[in-house]
């Protein structure tokens, strides 16, 4: 152990708003420098309440999906020429379609108006879709008491629960004490570590709803390993965990706003009304699978002899040989997040609904006596996530019962001739067109909302199932590893010292994305029939 005074410095790392990461290395002895690596002995990370620190910039203040500095605000005047010739054009155009009512060519209109303005102008995913919302109810396509129904929307209410019961694990340290020690002992294998943390990162999905909150959670683990790793190995690990998170939150209902505007979209449509457990039979194989064959496509690109090599961490990383008791805030939030998982699983069983399960849960961490301030737990919640999924539904429901959608899906079956093509075909164009459109719209719940009635609808009239359709298509828009910008989780680890590069990224997804393409189609074709989704 080295002596001396210690010297603290702080490292602004992108995690979570109201968070900084804090790096404490020891006081630089003779001939050593700044910039000399520790062993893992010497260094330790911890989490305080600090500045406000952007998740994806990492710039102080304001805080949201795509906060940028100050001198950044101003937009290019291409960029805002195109935006404008687009939005001249597609009026132009809605406006010469011949036959359709009033209110379906306003909520095209409001829709192509957010494409716009998410891709060419790239401003926040929230204000636009709340600015399109209330311009639908001044020119009365969307009625007041439409807005007010969504506020009671069980959906959002599950999503709100599940947000106040994540933070609670967060705050008291439950979700970090169980990824420690499911890390298992010390001196695994490098490929086995892997698989244990894929597993691991897999099983967050089912109380962590926000795929920036498991960044935050796993972010000090990956820290903390990265000096005991090979630069391959280093590299490996930085693409895992963003990977995994992104891939496994399609699994489970709660995992990403997309379900919720999804489960709205196939209710519409006279489909099945899916509960969590019911998900999570159509969608946990296929998320599971999925982590597998990314964390496989990882792991090759590091040579054999480095998987197979031992990791030894001489840090509190490992899972300790004596287990410390439960303090007495982890102890009952433990307990009430046990007990939700298993209302929602067997809720349909019971006739508990899941927003409801989800509510109770939320009052019980808030008023149940485990130790956490109501005030700070509350400040966690993506409020902001929760009013853009509100504004989503108000959206697509406006394409939905203006007849835009039913309309734009005529068109789209009469121009392409998609009603001459093979079921196969079908899937597959839905399928690749699924998993690109992160390049295009980098919001996955927005993706949701653009794809269901303008690619599920068109191919349904073939005579396929929308329900099918719409789990192929949500389950394709859960890849976005393509560049550090197009999730928040791959901008988190993309600051990683010693991590992966823009042209690692690439590298995976050149080879991922056709594989998650084939893995759809095979679910298509047989998987969600065989479980009765026809």
């Amino acid at each position: 152990m080295k002596t001396g005074r210690p010297m603290e410095y702080i490292v602004r790392w992108p995690v979570i708003p109201g968070m900084t990461m804090f790096l404490r290395r020891p006081h630089a002895g003779p001939g050593s420098s700044p910039g000399t690596a520790h062993s893992g002995a010497d260094q330790g990370v911890r989490r305080v309440a600090g500045a406000r620190a952007c998740p994806v910039s990492g710039t102080p203040a304001g805080c949201g999906a795509r906060t940028a500095p100050a001198a950044a605000h101003a937009l290019p005047t291409g960029r805002l020429a195109l935006a404008a010739a687009l939005g001249l054009a597609s009026t132009a155009a809605i406006l010469q379609l011949p036959g359709w009512p009033w209110p379906a060519r306003l909520s095209l209109l409001a829709a192509l108006a957010c494409l716009i303005a998410w891709t060419v102008l790239r401003w926040a995913d929230t204000p636009v879709a709340v600015a399109a919302c209330l311009a639908l109810v001044g020119l009365q396509v969307v009625s007041p008491l439409t807005l007010a129904a969504t506020v009671v929307d069980p959906l959002l209410w599950l999503m709100a629960g599940a947000f106040v019961l994540s933070a609670a694990l967060r705050l008291s340290g439950v979700a970090e004490r169980l990824l420690r020690l499911g890390l298992g002992a010390d001196g695994q294998r490098f490929d086995s570590l892997c698989g244990r943390l894929t597993l691991l990162i897999a099983a967050t999905a089912f109380v962590i709803p926000s795929t920036s909150a498991r960044a935050a959670l796993l972010l000090p683990l990956c820290l903390g390993l990265m000096p005991h790793l090979s630069p391959a190995q280093a590299r490996a690990l930085a693409l895992l965990c963003p990977t995994v998170i992104l891939l496994s939150a399609g699994g489970v209902l709660t995992g990403a706003g997309a379900h919720l505007v999804t489960l709205d979209f196939v209710r519409t449509q006279g489909g099945p009304a899916w509960h969590w457990l019911d998900w999570l039979r159509l969608a946990g194989p296929f998320a599971l699978g999925s982590c597998a064959l990314a964390t496989a496509v990882i792991l090759r690109a590091v040579p054999p002899a480095e998987r197979r090599q031992r990791v030894t961490v001489a840090t509190p990383l490992a899972a300790p040989a004596a287990p410390t008791p439960w303090t007495h805030a982890q102890r009952p939030v433990a307990a009430i997040a046990a007990l939700a998982v298993l209302g929602w699983a067997t809720g349909a069983t019971l006739g508990l609904q899941p927003a409801a399960v989800a509510v109770i849960a939320a009052l019980a961490v808030l008023t149940g006596g485990t130790g956490l301030q109501p005030g700070r737990v509350l400040r966690q919640v993506e409020w902001r996530l929760l009013l853009f999924m509100a504004a989503s539904q108000v959206l697509g429901e406006a394409l939905l019962t203006s007849g835009a959608a039913s309309a734009l899906a005529a068109q789209a079956l009469n121009g392409l001739a998609l009603s001459q093509a093979a079921p196969g075909t079908l899937y597959a164009l839905a399928a690749v067109v699924a998993v690109l459109a992160h390049g295009v719209v980098p919001s996955r719940t927005a993706r949701a909302v653009v794809l269901l009635p303008t690619v599920v609808l068109p191919l349904a009239a073939t005579g396929l199932n929308p329900a099918l359709l719409a789990m192929l298509v949500v389950q394709g828009t859960g890849f976005c590893q393509t560049l550090s910008a197009s999730a928040k989780p791959v901008a988190v680890f993309a600051r990683v010292p010693g991590g992966f590069t823009p042209a690692d990224l690439l590298r995976l997804a050149s080879v991922l994305a056709p594989a998650l393409v084939l893995w759809l189609l095979v679910h298509a074709l047989w998987v969600w029939p065989a479980l009765g989704l026809r």
